[in-house]
């Protein structure tokens, strides 16, 4: 009579059924994180528009134009600021031109082809864009706010290029500057 000899281990069904079981919460959960991601980096985006939108109406408060504003020292907390003019902020702090989540752009309103330092100064816009080359916010939304309070989102429906020609066509009023976005914020 032979006797069998209990072995340590696991059957090939029960790594196959562990496997799959692995595979059904990783479908649910990377997607989820990544929309998640997504949402945080454009509140955070969101948070300093509006941030800077007080300070071009503080800035504008006491020289009767924005013309000359740049952001400075109380932003390099929370971006980096690049340009001489620093018209061009990135987001989150310590990104560069490579590996920003936002990156926000303060254009003349009046001429949307130049900065605030350049153009007329009578009005202004802001546009944050995600960075397309990053995976995670390869499908995030393009942000518009300008000193009328007019807020754009735009979903990857409308191509960078379209938008922001759009947005630099200076003859568009503020009700058409958001012509073919998908909501407002």
């Amino acid at each position: 009579m032979q006797t069998y000899q209990k072995r340590a281990g696991f059957t090939l069904i029960e790594l196959m059924v562990v496997i799959m079981a692995v595979s059904i919460l990783a479908t649910i959960a990377i997607p989820t994180y990544n929309q998640y991601m997504r949402k945080s980096q454009r509140g955070a985006a969101e948070s300093q528009m509006l941030k800077i939108a007080a300070d071009l109406e503080r800035w504008r408060a006491k020289a009767l134009s924005y013309k000359g504003f740049t952001p400075a020292d109380p932003y390099a907390t929370d971006v980096t600021l690049t340009t001489a003019t620093n018209t061009t902020l990135y987001l989150p702090k310590g990104s560069t031109t490579s590996n920003y989540k936002y990156k926000i752009v303060i254009l003349d309103g009046t001429d949307r082809t130049q900065s605030l330092s350049t153009g007329a100064g009578q009005q202004w816009v802001m546009i944050a864009q995600p960075n397309t080359t990053n995976s995670i916010m390869s499908l995030a939304s393009r942000l518009v706010l300008n000193n009328s309070g007019v807020r754009c989102l735009s979903d990857q429906s409308l191509s960078d290029a379209s938008m922001l020609a759009n947005i630099k066509d200076s003859s568009k009023s503020d009700a058409q500057l958001c012509a073919g976005t998908s909501s407002a914020w």
